[in-house]
């Protein structure tokens, strides 16, 4: 920042809350490319850090240019068969900045897709789909034994009812979200998932 300005005390904290979150995500992504480095792979983990939870009063005050969105830097698989729907979920990860995705419209294609080419961050999986379900693409992947297998798969459904999100992370999903798809829950899903990487990384370091 330019001299003679001065940041209000709520955004000088959610600076501080980001520099750190930057600071320990950096440290994950060296560990893990470590990792990678060592058996020939390629690392699990985005280099964009998770984004950081911030009071709503230092939100406010946040600059309005800011160009990086929530999902910077990170790739998606999306498993959805209607068209609507499709679009809806393009255009929110466009939005929130993903470095970009590709959409099949069966499990059976995510499956392909995955198996041919690993380097996605993300799967995003609709439940009921023709050929294939997203149950049983999961269980296709997870069973694999592919490099990136353990890849985080986000189910999706319509049909939200009590006791779902514990069902599907027993059929393998890392996490849960319910359509129609809003925002601000996907990004704390999917910043729930990077936030147990990191801790899973320092951990082993």
């Amino acid at each position: 920042m330019s001299s003679g300005h001065r940041l209000e005390p709520a955004a000088a904290s959610a600076e501080g809350t980001r520099a750190r979150v930057r600071s320990q995500w950096t440290r994950v992504c060296a560990v893990c490319a470590t990792t990678a480095a060592a058996q020939g792979a390629k690392p699990a983990v985005s280099s964009a850090p998770p984004t950081a939870a911030v009071a709503p009063e230092a939100a406010a005050v946040e600059t309005a240019d800011a160009s990086a969105g929530p999902l910077e830097g990170l790739n998606f698989l999306v498993a959805e068969d209607n068209a609507t729907n499709q679009m809806v979920i393009g255009k929110v990860l466009t939005k929130l900045g993903s470095a970009g995705h590709k959409i099949c419209e069966n499990g059976q294609l995510v499956v392909d897709e995955f198996l041919s080419n690993p380097a996605y961050d993300f799967i995003l999986m609709d439940i009921q789909m023709p050929v294939m379900s997203g149950l049983d693409a999961t269980a296709a992947i997870r069973d694999s034994g592919a490099d990136g297998a353990a890849v985080p798969i986000i189910a999706l459904t319509a049909n939200a009812v009590e006791g779902d999100r514990e069902k599907y992370l027993r059929e393998g999903f890392s996490g849960y979200v319910s359509k129609p798809i809003k925002r601000p829950a996907l990004i704390a899903e999917i910043d729930k998932l990077r936030a147990q990487a990191l801790e899973r990384a320092i951990a082993e370091d």
